[in-house]
Formats: structure tokens, sequence, C-alpha cells
């Protein structure tokens, strides 16, 4: 999961699909099931992390080779999709409603799930913007949904980037 909070983090000084807050604790449902799983990263060796449901019903993802700290993801599944769902990042022991709030999705794949992060560029920023985001520029451009409705909207059309995706897959 280093990856993915590390692409996380660098979208977030450009190119990231953002909101403040849109999504509570209790917004969040249960995908992962607790265990350990197998993380697949493009470019690295494969091992275990163990994921766990926290009492708030965001989801830890504790990777030994990571230094994520106290990063929780919660997980709202995408209206007439049972395949995908909206991914929020959100802090064990803060509430998420209180925070910048990062945005991606995670695909269900048979017994694996696929984890992409849409960016604010080219076919992701029109269809954010066509879903209602607002483009903010800085550093580079970041795309911000003022609803949960926008965001979701917006997530069930993105096409995932095969090359750069983390796989997980339960081995226990």
């Amino acid at each position: 999961m280093r990856r993915l909070l590390i692409a996380l983090l660098a979208s977030l000084l450009s190119g990231c699909w953002f909101g403040y807050g849109l999504f509570a604790d209790s917004d969040a449902r249960p995908v992962l099931a607790p265990g350990v799983y197998r993380l697949v990263e493009p470019g690295k060796r494969s091992h275990e992390v163990r994921i766990t449901t926290l009492p708030s019903g965001l989801t830890r993802v504790d990777d030994p080779e990571s230094d994520d700290g106290d990063a929780a993801y919660g997980f709202v599944p995408l209206p007439d999709r049972k395949d995908r769902f909206l991914v929020w990042v959100g802090q064990v022991g803060k509430s998420s409603n209180r925070l910048t709030q990062l945005y991606f999705f995670l695909e269900k794949r048979g017994d694996s799930f696929a984890f992409f992060v849409p960016d604010c560029a080219d076919a992701d920023a029109k269809i954010a913007v066509a879903a209602g985001a607002e483009i903010e520029t800085g550093s580079g451009a970041s795309c911000r949904f003022p609803s949960k409705t926008a965001v979701l909207r917006a997530i069930a059309q993105v096409r995932p980037n095969e090359s750069d995706t983390l796989i997980l897959k339960r081995v226990r």
C-alpha cells in the first residue's frame, strides 16, 4: 500500500481527485475481509499485508514495507456496480468528515482487488468536470468534487490504467 499512499500524496500536489469531507466514517462499508493479503505492485516484489476493519468502519492496511502510519481507507459501493468501489483515504483516530479526502477506486476481479488512482488530466479530467468537479491549479491541476453524487458518478466512468495498478489477493 505504500505505493498507493505515495501516489496519492504526490497527486495531492498535482493531479488528484479530492473533496472536503464528503464522506463520513459511517459511509464506509466493509469490502476487504479482515485477513492476510498478497500485495502486488508493478516493478516491486510482492509481499503480505494485514487487513483489519476498524470500529469507525474504515479499513486499516498494515504493511510491514510501508511507513503509511495512521492511514485508513473508506469504501463505498458505486450505484449499479457490484465490482467497483470509491475509496477515500482517512486517518485512524480522526473523523473523515473533517479532512481533505483523496479519491480513487477499487475494482473487484474474481478473488482479487485492483486499486486505481485517476488523475486530473486528459480523459479523467473531462470525466471529473462533466460530473461537476472544478479544476484547481497550483503546482498542478487537481479536480475538486462538490458532492458525493458528483465523485461517485465520475469514478464509475473512469477506465483503469492497467500498467499502474496495485493488486490485493487474500491468502488467509
